[in-house]
């Protein structure tokens, strides 16, 4: 990063050069973004406006607590409701030793902190300036403190205030890297500008997005995302609006908002299914909560949060010897289908359904969970499933693996899909997407004897002796449910 700052940057330009991850902040007039652009050493290129609109931390309130039909909930309804009480039972604490990082909008009434008991384990960035006190970031940490309170939290925010300001979410994202954080839960909507001039709002594979990929892949980080709220009533297609940039990144966790009375996605909640990038979100949660406060508010922000205090106790259950491809198997396979098969397109609007704590329990204690390699020249792996009786009901399984950027390579560096056959060999159902670095085998019947789970790979980066065998290894995490 520095070498890249010292070639093609002068002194005055440069913002923050990022100490975690190839990413350097600049302030650029347009013909220097034009010369710069033409650069070989840049993978990809965004660029922000450093004005903030009037009024946008109301705004953004008044998104997130769009009029609504349903009935808001208290957390303790809710970690009721998830199975996340019983989670806690199985993990036996609530989040000791975990470390969670916060990045919001604003700075969060210290006084609402103290309210719920979030004080002594809790530290801002001293170094940015928050501009005003906000509601929306005291109610993301009341959620996840509801679930794992005895966790270490760390909040910043990124926003700049004014042209004095030089902090950015990218340094802001290092400060929480440097606190060696587990668990990172963003409920803020980011989006970013190409140097066209395109405006990446929705549904881009953007510098945000393969930012977070990176950190999840280096740093062992698991990231939560929340997928938006500005979803317009009457597009029921959706396929060009989609979720935030942001939270299209293929290694973190990106989530709905469920609406518990319905049973159904909220009417605001984003999501994409376009045929470029992977289908988000990954998961749902709900996102219409009563907090301490005595105020209700909804929105996919506090649907995040949920998932991230999840996420939380399982890296606990493992004492943080867990890898964020494998939370996400975790979480992903205990998700409950309320309103769609395998071959559904309410697949998409759900992502693998609405997370369940009951679940994500069972496959601790059954230790219903592997994790393995694809080297770059194998074809397949296969998994034999025994059964001593076949009486259980259904079963689901999930895969997931970690994408990555090689250099001179590219991003998809393998697809991994999933085949599962009966004890005679008979095919009985598969997942072979081409986009998503997660697949779904959902609702598989009961089956005498055993099953046999091929893990097979079926696109490779052809080695042209440029790049090592040990980087175009594809890591992968397998999860399974009874149900």
């Amino acid at each position: 990063t520095s070498d890249f700052a010292d070639s093609y940057l002068y002194d005055n330009e440069i913002i923050y050069l990022s100490i975690y991850s190839p990413v350097v902040i600049a302030s650029l007039t347009k013909s220097r973004i034009n010369e710069i652009s033409k650069c070989s050493n840049i993978r990809s290129m965004d660029y922000y406006c450093d004005n903030v609109e009037e009024n946008a931390d109301e705004k953004q309130e008044d998104i997130d607590s769009r009029s609504s039909t349903d009935t808001g909930y208290s957390m303790a309804y809710l970690k009721q409701y998830l199975g996340i009480n019983d989670l806690i039972s199985c993990v036996g604490s609530h989040g000791e030793e975990i470390i969670v990082g916060v990045i919001d909008e604003g700075q969060p009434i210290i006084q609402y902190l103290r309210e719920f008991g979030l004080d002594e384990t809790f530290d801002m960035n001293d170094h940015v300036c928050y501009a005003q006190e906000r509601r929306h970031p005291g109610h993301v940490l009341e959620i996840i403190h509801s679930i794992i309170p005895d966790a270490y939290f760390y909040y910043t925010t990124y926003r700049l205030v004014n042209d004095n300001d030089t902090h950015t979410l990218i340094e802001e994202i290092d400060w929480l890297l440097s606190k060696n954080v587990d668990v990172i839960n963003c409920s803020m909507h980011l989006s970013s500008q190409s140097p066209q001039g395109v405006y990446d709002n929705y549904s881009t594979y953007g510098c945000i997005a393969e930012y977070w990929d990176y950190i999840t892949r280096e740093y062992g980080v698991t990231i939560i995302q929340s997928a938006g709220n500005s979803r317009p009533d009457t597009n029921e297609n959706f396929v060009d609006y989609g979720v935030c940039s942001g939270a299209m990144a293929y290694n973190i966790i990106t989530v709905g908002n469920y609406n518990v009375q319905t049973h159904e996605l909220d009417e605001t909640s984003q999501y994409y299914q376009g045929s470029i990038w992977t289908n988000k979100p990954d998961v749902c949660a709900p996102g219409h909560i009563i907090f301490t406060d005595m105020l209700h508010d909804k929105g996919t922000s506090y649907s995040a949060p949920i998932v991230a205090g999840i996420a939380g106790l399982i890296i606990s259950y493992y004492n943080s010897i867990i890898l964020p491809y494998e939370v996400k198997s975790i979480i992903c396979a205990s998700c409950n289908q309320h309103n769609y098969s395998s071959n559904n397109m309410n697949f998409i609007k759900y992502g693998t359904g609405v997370v369940d704590a009951y679940y994500v329990r069972q496959i601790l204690i059954a230790d219903q969970q592997l994790s393995n390699t694809i080297e770059y020249e194998d074809y397949s792996r296969t998994y034999t499933f025994w059964f001593d009786t076949p009486d259980y009901s259904y079963m689901d399984i999930v895969l997931t693996y970690e994408k990555k950027f090689i250099e001179g390579v590219g991003f998809d560096i393998a697809n991994l899909d999933l085949y599962l056959y009966d004890s005679d060999g008979y095919l009985i159902t598969s997942s072979t997407s081409t986009k998503n670095n997660l697949e779904v085998l959902i609702n598989i019947p009961p089956q005498y004897g055993y099953m046999i789970l091929e893990v097979r790979q079926t696109e490779t980066v052809p080695n042209d002796n440029t790049v090592g065998e040990e980087d175009l290894a594809v890591f992968y995490s397998i999860s399974w449910k009874m149900h």
